[in-house]
């Protein structure tokens, strides 16, 4: 029984890795013509309540829908906007309320995009941490 429990679970962590990423990039259509060398850039988020300026976090209090935006520069600038993937590798939540946690890539140019954190209902919400990887032409 472990071992089917074990296979099944790779199975799952694997549709996760074709499927995720590009359902994601759906919405951001990478068109690269006459490129001959692809970039990838990434790096890792920690936003908590206690590293953002007062009022700014919103995640942690209220019910309702709340957001969180924070801003990333690319190191070194794409030739066009490129596909920004962003995953959640970790929270810390108040165990007393439901956790919901929608995090996307907005804005995205050559120079880097907005990372926006969304919670609604009665989620309460101390950290989250996130990794992202763009992949594009090089400039």
């Amino acid at each position: 029984m472990k071992k089917i429990v074990w296979f099944l679970s790779l199975i799952l962590c694997m549709a996760t890795f074709v499927i995720a990423p590009p359902a994601q990039a759906m919405d951001q259509a990478l068109i690269v013509k006459n490129v001959s060398e692809f970039k990838v850039q990434g790096g890792e988020i920690t936003s908590t309540s206690n590293s953002v300026i007062p009022n700014q976090w919103t995640l942690l209090s209220g019910t309702g829908e709340r957001k969180f935006t924070t801003h990333v520069d690319f190191k070194e600038p794409y030739k066009q906007p490129p596909v920004v993937v962003v995953s959640i590798s970790g929270m810390d939540v108040r165990t007393s309320a439901n956790n919901r946690l929608v995090v996307t890539s907005k804005n995205v140019t050559a120079s880097g995009f907005d990372v926006e954190c969304k919670t609604w209902g009665d989620s309460q919400i101390w950290s989250v941490f996130l990794n992202w990887t763009a992949f594009g032409g090089k400039s």
